[in-house]
C-alpha cells in the first residue's frame, strides 16, 4: 500500500463470511480452523492505514462470535476491548411461530476494539430509574403445553421428512421474580 493512505482512516468496519455453513453464494462453510485462519491473515493487514484513535469493529453472528472475539483479544490486546454491541436483526420469532426454533436466532453483534490504545471514554450514566412497565416485562415465562396438532409435512435436502405442528395451548405468564 503506497504512503498516501499512511494514518488516513479511524473506522474499520469488518463484515466477513459469519461461517453460519448456509449456501449463500460465497464462502460460508468453511472449517473452523481454516475460517480463523481467514481472519487472523486479515485482521493486521491494515494496521499502517489507521490514524492514532483509530476504532475496529468487527460484524458477525454467534457462529463465530466467541472464537473471533478470543483471536482479536490476541492481535489487539484484551485492554484494546471497548465492547460488544448486540443488536436485533429481525422481528424475533419466538417458538409460537412458523419457521421458528427453541433458542432464536435473531441477534448479530458488532465486536469493537480501540486499534492503539484504549480511548477515554466518559460511562453513561442514566438519569431517570427505570419505568415499572419495562421491569415487569423481564418476568414473563412462556408455558406451552403438551397439545400438538400436525400443520404441514415436506422433505428436507437430505431426505428427512420434516413435519411442522402447531401448539394451541400456551400461556405468557408473570413469574414470581425473587430477589
Amino acid at each position: 500500500m503506497t504512503q498516501h493512505w499512511r494514518e488516513r482512516f479511524a473506522l474499520a468496519y469488518l463484515d466477513p463470511p459469519f461461517n453460519t455453513g448456509a449456501d449463500k453464494g460465497y464462502p460460508d462453510r468453511l472449517p473452523h480452523g481454516v475460517w480463523l485462519a481467514f481472519l487472523d491473515e486479515r485482521l493486521p493487514s491494515c494496521n499502517h492505514c489507521f490514524r492514532p484513535g483509530a476504532v475496529v469493529v468487527i460484524h458477525l453472528d454467534i457462529s463465530e462470535l466467541h472464537y473471533l472475539k478470543v483471536l482479536c483479544d490476541e492481535r489487539f490486546g484484551r485492554e484494546r476491548f471497548l465492547g460488544q454491541v448486540s443488536w436485533r436483526r429481525s422481528p424475533d420469532r419466538t417458538v409460537l411461530g412458523q419457521g421458528s426454533a427453541l433458542l432464536s436466532d435473531h441477534l448479530e453483534y458488532l465486536l469493537v476494539y480501540a486499534h492503539q490504545r484504549k480511548p477515554i471514554v466518559p460511562r453513561p450514566t442514566r438519569t431517570a430509574p427505570i419505568p415499572p412497565q419495562t421491569l415487569a416485562t423481564y418476568s414473563r415465562q412462556l408455558t406451552i403445553g403438551a397439545a400438538r396438532r400436525p400443520t404441514d409435512e415436506f422433505v428436507d435436502g437430505q431426505g428427512q421428512t420434516v413435519r411442522i405442528f402447531v401448539r394451541p395451548d400456551f400461556t405468557l405468564a408473570r413469574s414470581v421474580v425473587r430477589t
